[in-house]
């Protein structure tokens, strides 16, 4: 009877408790990498920010389904966040995390990685069937890429749900906003959000980003006095050889098949599907009615 009362507490309370697991190889040097192998590695690992500036290598495909039972019901812990910054390195090795669960509406940088600055390398990694909410700075893959920060091969997929109540929201099916250099990745997030800057790929490729070789075909919803677009919200960077494919749906204002407005940036050889968007005007890009792919324009 005292283990029934026990098990049923833990349970109304809202929240399991996941093992901490440290990894059982690796020292997290660049020559030995952390080995993170399974879902008490990667909680390990959102756990001890002191090891954000190591490096990662995943061994394994990894099911964080149980994430929605962490934190009372707020789920995954966002590696690198707006006290710690994410500085390492996260080799991915094709594999991918499943099933990452966020409610966290009143956070900023949320994501798989929440921020990551400096020199912080991610590659070769995959986030599938997402359910992340936040508040600004949210994707489905990383909520904020700062200046030097590179990712390569990576992509998302799933719903994010960006609050942006009040204030502006800067986010994105892959990337919330990025100062940084990301290329050869893709997103198939649906992506709803209410005032923001909002993209099926990009919220806010600022000053300095630098996106290449990319794609996104989620859908994109938004309120009115928002800036959304099938790829990116507003551009100041550079993008090059991307293409959306998204419904973009919104009341008024800055909306784009492709881009919803560029502030000074380039857009160089990118499209967007004019039928599946439902848009057929972009502030940067070309409207395509064909089956487009990257480069497009060869």
């Amino acid at each position: 009877m005292a283990f029934f009362i026990c098990s049923f507490m833990v349970l109304t309370n809202g929240s399991i408790a996941q093992n901490s697991t440290p990894p059982a190889f690796g020292d997290g040097s660049e020559a030995n990498p952390y080995e993170i192998a399974t879902i008490d590695n990667l909680y390990w690992l959102t756990q001890n920010s002191t090891e954000w500036d190591k490096h990662f290598i995943q061994t394994a495909d990894i099911d964080a389904t149980s994430s929605s039972t962490w934190d009372e019901g707020k789920g995954f812990f966002p590696i690198g966040n707006g006290t710690t910054k994410f500085t390492g390195y996260y080799n991915g090795n094709g594999h991918v995390i499943n099933g990452i669960f966020i409610s966290r509406p009143e956070t900023n940088f949320i994501g798989l990685f929440g921020y990551a600055m400096g020199d912080a390398q991610i590659y070769n990694l995959g986030t599938t069937n997402v359910n992340i909410t936040g508040l600004r700075y949210t994707a489905g893959f990383i909520g904020l890429l700062s200046s030097g920060s590179i990712i390569t091969n990576c992509y998302s997929s799933g719903n994010v749900n960006a609050i942006g109540s009040g204030t502006m929201a800067y986010s994105g099916g892959f990337v919330g906003t990025t100062t940084g250099i990301i290329s050869g990745c893709y997103s198939t997030v649906n992506i709803q959000s209410g005032l923001g800057l909002i993209g099926g790929f990009v919220g806010l490729n600022d000053t300095g980003g630098d996106i290449s070789n990319c794609f996104s075909t989620g859908s994109v919803t938004g309120v009115s006095l928002g800036r959304l677009g099938g790829f990116s919200g507003q551009n100041s960077g550079s993008i090059e050889n991307c293409y959306s494919t998204g419904q973009v749906s919104v009341d008024d204002n800055a909306k784009g098949g492709f881009n919803g407005f560029d502030w000074s940036g380039i857009i160089i050889k990118c499209y967007w599907d004019n039928e599946t968007s439902a848009i057929t005007t972009s502030d940067g890009g070309t409207g395509w009615s064909a089956p487009i792919s990257l480069n497009q324009g060869d």
